[in-house]
């Protein structure tokens, strides 16, 4: 679903995640109310910074820490910053091959140029680990 958004694939660009039909979260927890923080390793959500702000079912992995999204910074509409969920306990030397390899993923936003995987990794496990 995420790649109608992002990569038109419905063949008009929405404007907003919501315009795409994607399901949004519209009530999560800021790194203010988590106590978690964009750090190396750390798991985000992407938001609809063009829309209403709402969680979009995207992630991320930081490889390095990323304090402008936290809550507080201007970085992000309205201050909230981009939820983390959680964070790569192992493997990060895995994360790091992938990102290091082709970015050259289409996209209708400008800002994401760049940093769209060229061949896009399906992650076939994930795992709670309470610690």
């Amino acid at each position: 679903m995420l790649a109608r958004f992002i990569l038109g694939d419905a063949g008009t660009q929405p404007r907003t995640a919501a315009e795409a039909g994607l399901p949004l979260l519209r009530d999560w927890e800021t790194t203010a109310d988590s106590g978690l923080r964009h750090t190396r390793g750390s798991l985000g959500f992407a938001r609809d910074i063009l829309g209403d702000g709402s969680v979009a079912p995207d992630i991320f992995i930081a490889l390095e820490d990323i304090p402008e999204f936290n809550f507080g910074s201007d970085y992000s509409p309205g201050k909230l910053g981009f939820p983390v969920a959680g964070r790569v306990v192992s493997g990060m030397d895995v994360v790091e091959r992938i990102a290091a390899g082709p970015r050259s993923g289409k996209s209708y936003f400008a800002f994401l140029d760049g940093q769209i995987l060229s061949n896009p990794v399906t992650l076939t496990r994930v795992a709670r680990v309470d610690r």
